[in-house]
């Protein structure tokens, strides 16, 4: 037979004390002796009970302490044989019962497959993120992106974190600016567009940035 209670797991430390020098206990008339403890499960000494014979079991517990869940009970063990024991209250109270928790599935929350390395979300976050490397305040900085199919290309950006504007004179042929600039980020501030080497199609152009819209790219 095992009376049981909520463990000191479950109890605060600060609260231990508060039991105001009072024990869980229990008797039982074929043992004789009270049984004091304080908190979980107390096993007793094993017991036989002859066929129709009748055991009574007094307990008393301290729930004087509000640190103490009132739950309890008592778990008596036969001989293995199912309705060889049976366990009744002296005013025929049932005990509590409940059913199973039905087990639930944990509901992952959907996460967003990745962009394309490609794509213009890719490429946005990659020139919000990329640092500003070295002492200046600004950089140009490119990238080498490979795709999964062995290709790949190349993308640029424009940072600045300085005070004042900041202009960058870039060249580049006729067709790439064309090309480049179908991919452009939106805040691209392009002014003072000259054709450097007429022979060869080459264009440099002015590249503003500033406090306001202090990155850029393609």
């Amino acid at each position: 037979m095992t009376p049981f209670t909520w463990g000191d797991r479950g109890i605060p430390e600060e609260c231990e004390n508060q039991d105001n020098a009072l024990f869980h206990a229990i008797l039982v008339s074929k043992l004789g002796d009270v049984t004091a403890w304080s908190y979980g499960d107390k096993p007793l000494e094993s017991f036989v009970i002859k066929p129709n014979e009748t055991v009574f079991i007094e307990t008393e517990w301290n729930f004087t302490n509000d640190a103490h869940a009132k739950d309890w009970s008592i778990t008596c063990y036969g001989n293995g044989e199912k309705g060889s024991l049976h366990l009744t209250h002296d005013k025929n109270m049932a005990s509590d019962s409940w059913k199973p928790t039905p087990r639930q599935e944990a509901k992952l929350p959907k996460v967003a497959p990745p962009p394309d390395k490609d794509s213009e979300i890719a490429f946005r976050k990659w020139v919000s993120e990329v640092p500003i490397e070295g002492v200046e305040c600004s950089m140009l900085k490119e990238d080498k992106v490979d795709m999964d199919d062995d290709t790949y290309f190349f993308r640029t950006a424009l940072k600045s974190e300085c005070e004042d504007p900041v202009s960058y004179l870039v060249g580049m042929f006729a067709d790439d600016w064309v090309m480049n600039m179908e991919h452009a980020h939106s805040h691209m501030n392009i002014n003072a567009c000259i054709a450097s080497d007429a022979t060869n199609n080459v264009i440099e152009c002015m590249i503003t940035l500033s406090p306001t819209h202090p990155a850029t790219g393609w």
